[in-house]
């Protein structure tokens, strides 16, 4: 635990972006919620604190990749009228499939209503996943699973129209990004509208003070007309998932709502079970890139090869905490090992700090941004990557800056 204070008090004075202070911010309160609830982590045992210099070396990365502060033109790019349309066809995609995903929703919500089934039975008993492959047309649900990503990039220039102030669009690229939140929804899943708050935060931390004082204020309020009724939801559900019967309750600690505790346990669970894996790490416990091969063995599986299953392998190599958050390092230590692991980090800075850096027009800065910033903002969960959503994404944003060669008429 005093790795991690002391780490929090040096980034404290190196922080110069609000990016790379907004990511510090959730570390810290992460820190500070696990403290509230006295997880079980000794503050000066020297085995804890090495282990826990493995982690602040992978976050130390990835906040070097946003630790640069924004520099652009607040102006309409200037598009091709091909691009132009193509760019609009992906946003009515990504609307059309959103039509989709709340029309499966709310059949979801309404078998809850009529069988009276629990959302934590409906989620984790695997009911919920019957329920959508049994009662729609699968064309239907890999229609959904295959558009949905797009989402990342309508976000991305829902704050790029609201930067030109251009707020029809905004507000159609606001609609279209809510897949983010409404696909996981479906199960009762928690963790879109994590991300998708801070996503939408981060990115608004992005270009603030771009935006004109009259959208400023604009924007401050709809701010909080849009993420008041998310964060009500994941209220809502964690009440009735947790209200009186979290399995992992501590009796005794400052926090004795069950609700209260497992919001806090939620984010803070990390350290401690990611400390223990790593503790436990040995080579043979390498997983070979599991939590990013999804999209991969999907397709490879179609000419006859075959990969083991995440689940066993997860189950095999983390016990009792498979289903719980390990963290993104610990996640990235059993996938790939120490040495690629911070290749892989070192690499995701370098990445991150060249496409948003430089003279790039601002759509193209916001669409990576968009498909980045998920790694550092969901560093608490770690497994944001295994079921092939967020690859999707990434391929989409790839497609959209390089296998289109979107090209800007000069200005």
């Amino acid at each position: 635990m005093l790795t991690y204070l002391i780490f929090i008090l040096i980034w404290l004075n190196v922080c110069k972006s609000t990016l790379s202070r907004f990511i510090l911010l959730l570390v810290a309160s992460s820190i500070l919620l696990g403290l509230l609830i006295e997880i079980p982590l000794e503050l000066l045992d020297p085995k804890t604190n090495f282990n826990s210099l493995f982690s602040c070396a992978i976050i130390t990365l990835l906040l070097l990749g946003f630790n640069s502060r924004p520099s652009f033109i607040p102006e309409r790019d200037k598009f091709t009228y091909l691009n132009t349309k193509l760019i609009k066809a992906f946003i009515g995609l990504s609307c059309f499939v959103g039509i989709i995903n709340i029309y499966i929703f709310l059949n979801s919500f309404s078998e809850i209503l009529t069988i009276g089934m629990l959302p934590e039975e409906f989620k984790n008993s695997g009911y919920g996943e019957d329920l959508v492959s049994n009662k729609f047309p699968s064309f239907l649900i890999r229609l959904s699973y295959a558009i949905s990503p797009i989402s990342y990039f309508c976000l991305a220039a829902h704050f790029y129209y609201l930067v030109i102030s251009d707020k029809k669009m905004a507000l159609l690229c606001f609609v279209g990004s809510l897949n983010i939140v409404i696909l996981p929804l479906i199960y009762f899943a928690r963790g879109g509208i994590v991300i998708y708050v801070l996503l939408y935060l981060s990115m608004l931390a992005y270009v603030y003070r771009y935006l004109g004082n009259y959208t400023q204020k604009k924007t401050n309020y709809r701010v909080i007309s849009i993420l008041s009724p998310l964060i009500f939801i994941f209220l809502f559900i964690t009440l009735n998932r947790f209200g009186d019967n979290y399995v992992d309750f501590r009796e005794g600690t400052l926090v004795s709502n069950h609700a209260v505790f497992a919001l806090f346990d939620y984010a803070s669970q990390w350290l401690v079970i990611g400390n223990t894996l790593i503790e436990n790490f040995k080579d043979i416990n390498i997983m070979n890139g599991s939590s990013v091969n999804y999209l991969p063995s999907k397709f490879l599986g179609i000419f006859g090869f075959s990969f083991p299953d995440l689940h066993e392998l997860r189950q095999l190599n983390f016990g009792n905490n498979w289903n719980s958050f390990q963290g993104l390092p610990a996640i990235l230590l059993y996938d790939f090992g120490y040495y690629f692991s911070f290749f892989l980090a070192f690499l995701y800075m370098v990445t991150a700090r060249f496409l948003l850096s430089g003279r790039k027009h601002l759509l193209h800065r916001l669409s990576w941004l968009a498909v980045l910033l998920p790694v550092p903002l969901y560093f608490f969960q770690g497994m944001f990557t295994v079921y092939g959503f967020y690859n999707l994404a990434i391929l989409y944003a790839i497609f959209l800056s390089v296998g289109l060669r979107l090209k800007y008429i000069p200005s």
